[in-house]
C-alpha cells in the first residue's frame, strides 16, 4: 500500500544504495544469499533503473 512506500531521493540515495549494497554482499559472504541469486536481482535492478550507480559495474 501506498502509505508503506517510502521515496529516497537526493543525496541520501547514494548512501542508501551503497548500505544496501553491503548488506547483499555481507549476505553473500554468510552463505545466506546465493551468488546466482544476487546476480539475477541486479539484472531486474538494473532493467527498472539503469541510472542507478551500480549498473555501470557488474557486481
Amino acid at each position: 500500500p501506498a502509505k508503506y512506500w517510502v521515496n529516497i531521493d537526493g543525496p541520501i540515495k547514494e548512501e542508501y544504495e551503497d548500505m544496501i549494497k553491503k548488506v547483499r554482499l555481507a549476505l553473500r559472504d554468510e552463505k545466506v544469499y546465493d551468488q546466482k541469486a544476487i546476480s539475477i536481482l541486479w539484472k531486474i535492478r538494473c532493467k527498472y533503473d539503469p541510472s542507478a550507480k551500480e549498473c555501470s559495474v557488474k557486481e
